[in-house]
């Protein structure tokens, strides 16, 4: 009998496309990627790099499933926050 792959409970969705990156992206997606590991998130949280999403008016484009949260049009700093509190806390009301 096959493993079954371990399903993360959220993942992160990230634009790639020219606007979002020419705002930031790479380092975002860097960041993010160094506090799933700090913080040993590896089975609980993936990251997905998706080019262009279509919003390009409000980047940098970063969303949190299955929460159905999307960060836009904010610093770098603001997401990197709101992301990771989206990672660690089980309640993202709080982050609108």
């Amino acid at each position: 009998m096959k493993k079954k792959p371990k399903i993360p409970e959220k993942t992160i969705i990230i634009c790639i496309g020219s606007e979002c990156r020419h705002k930031g992206n790479k380092e975002l997606i860097d960041n993010i990627k160094k506090t799933i590991k700090e913080q040993h998130l590896k089975d609980v949280c993936s990251i997905v790099k998706t080019h262009c999403m279509g919003r390009c008016k409000f980047a940098p484009i970063v969303s949190v499933q299955p929460d159905n949260l999307w960060l836009y049009d904010i610093s770098q700093k603001e997401i990197k926050i709101k992301v990771e509190k989206a990672i660690l806390s089980p309640n993202t009301d709080s982050l609108l």
